[in-house]
């Protein structure tokens, strides 16, 4: 933090704001206080800096209102912030260097200004979202060279107390603490997050993303030589070779040109179900496609799938007399895992002898009277007064049914 304040004094003209932010981070471990603000400083579209700098003002301007009943839970916190930043005050304004004194009351107000400061102490915490790199939604990626050692923070997702609005999802943010989980799921979880734009960014970054056979001749064929991949990767050095696209120069630019060239990558794909030649030859097959047909909702939960994991938009329509198509529009890897998926589902359909719809009329097994001899076999299992050993010797045979 010594770094931002530092910026903030020397370079962007908002030495005061960043002292302010100083003094309360420097008493805050968890992300508590942020549930317990008053509607009128929560600061949603720049974020939790903003929103602790706000509260700061009010209470540097009456400090009476930490008296308020609303705020006992966090009182202390009050306390410690507003006398860390009266001892700030009083080493600034007894120091010997008179522009320095000067600098220190500088306000700004702007979260532009301040968010630079803060880049300059945290650059290594910036994130971006998946969502703008063809992946999943409501998760962020570490965009700086990340060392070995550091692997654990490189996917995270956003502290739910925050108060940064997420409707729309921010593109990129810059966190304060990085906590990294025990989760099987490896996710870090990200505190003390806000807002940024990708021309804050100044710091240079080399970024390396995976292309298939056929993106790698697309890439050169069409994407590299339009005038709109010029314009926005006019400051970028850009290499490929067989695996991967190698993108290198201002971190902003470099995500701005690789946002562009995934976007691009995005390609429309088509194809049916099934063959028509297979249906021929297949009667029951035929028979089930005919009746997947009149519910084609059932592929709903897959579509909200690929959407929110890969950015992919599926849509699943009937063609002709007897026949499903399906319409992608997705990277070509994602496109092979989609087809991959739809093949399963025919496997499964040339041998499944019912389909059960929706408005079938059959009620769901839920709904149904409990058969009473399975229901003995799991009062046999679940019985709290039967000892380890009992259950060991009646599950000794046991099978499936």
């Amino acid at each position: 933090m010594k770094i931002s304040v530092y910026f903030g004094l020397t370079k962007e003209k908002c030495g005061q704001d960043m002292i302010r932010l100083a003094a309360i981070l420097s008493v805050l471990n968890t992300t508590f206080i942020l549930r317990q603000l008053f509607p009128q400083f929560k600061q949603e579209e720049e974020g939790d800096y903003m929103s602790l700098l706000t509260m700061m003002n009010a209470i540097i301007e009456n400090p009476n209102m930490i008296k308020n009943n609303e705020l006992k839970d966090i009182d202390h916190l009050l306390h410690r912030a507003l006398l860390r930043w009266k001892k700030f005050q009083r080493f600034f304004k007894t120091n010997e260097d008179k522009h320095l004194r000067n600098l220190s009351q500088t306000f700004s107000g702007k979260w532009s200004y301040i968010a630079r400061a803060l880049l300059a102490g945290h650059n290594e915490n910036v994130y971006v979202a998946l969502k703008e790199l063809n992946g999943r939604i409501h998760q962020y990626c570490r965009y700086n060279d990340v060392t070995q050692e550091e692997t654990r923070k490189l996917i995270a997702k956003l502290d739910k107390a925050t108060t940064l609005s997420q409707l729309p999802q921010p593109s990129i943010v810059i966190a304060r603490d990085v906590l990294c989980t025990t989760d099987v799921r490896k996710l870090s979880i990200l505190y003390f997050i806000g807002s940024i734009q990708s021309v804050w960014l100044d710091n240079s970054l080399i970024r390396k993303f995976k292309l298939t056979s056929k993106e790698r001749i697309y890439f050169q064929a069409n994407i590299r030589p339009s005038d709109d991949f010029k314009v926005v990767s006019q400051h970028v050095c850009n290499t490929v070779d067989n695996k991967a696209l190698e993108l290198s120069g201002n971190a902003g630019q470099v995500f701005e040109t690789e946002r562009f060239v995934r976007q691009q990558l995005i390609r429309p794909h088509d194809w049916n179900l099934v063959d028509d030649d297979q249906l021929d030859r297949d009667k029951n097959l035929k028979m089930n496609v005919e009746s997947i047909r009149r519910g084609l909702s059932m592929f709903f939960p897959l579509i909200w799938r690929f959407e929110n994991e890969k950015q992919a938009i599926v849509r699943v329509m009937k063609d002709g007399i007897d026949n499903c198509k399906i319409l992608v529009e997705s990277r070509d890897k994602d496109n092979e895992t989609i087809r991959e998926e739809f093949d399963s589902f025919v496997k499964w359909l040339r041998k499944c002898v019912s389909i059960q719809h929706l408005h079938s009329g059959i009620s769901p097994q839920r709904l149904q009277k409990p058969d009473a001899e399975i229901e003995e076999r799991i009062r046999l299992v679940t019985d709290p007064e039967r000892t380890r050993a009992d259950l060991m010797q009646d599950v000794l045979y046991g099978t499936r049914e």
